[in-house]
């Protein structure tokens, strides 16, 4: 496998796992702490992380779909040869 191989295939299991690990962050450790710290303040809070978090799992999902659509397309390309 070539050195670009193993770049995507790492990219293609990194960005889901990063993705997946942000949501349990969050949903997890963030928001309850931030609820026990701040109590009712802490919606305030939640509404302005709320944007940046979809954005990352935005992000990390057009990532992971592009690289995965690289890894086939350079498959289709490698099989012909």
């Amino acid at each position: 496998m070539t050195f670009l191989g193993t770049a995507l295939l790492v990219i293609l299991d990194a960005s889901p796992g990063m993705w997946l690990g942000g949501m349990v962050f969050f949903s997890f450790v963030g928001a309850l702490t931030t609820f026990d710290v701040l109590g009712d303040d802490a919606g305030q809070v939640v509404n302005a992380i709320f944007p940046k978090y979809y954005e990352f799992g935005s992000i990390l999902g057009v990532t992971a779909v592009g690289v995965a659509m690289l890894a086939v397309a350079g498959a289709l390309v490698l099989s012909h040869f």
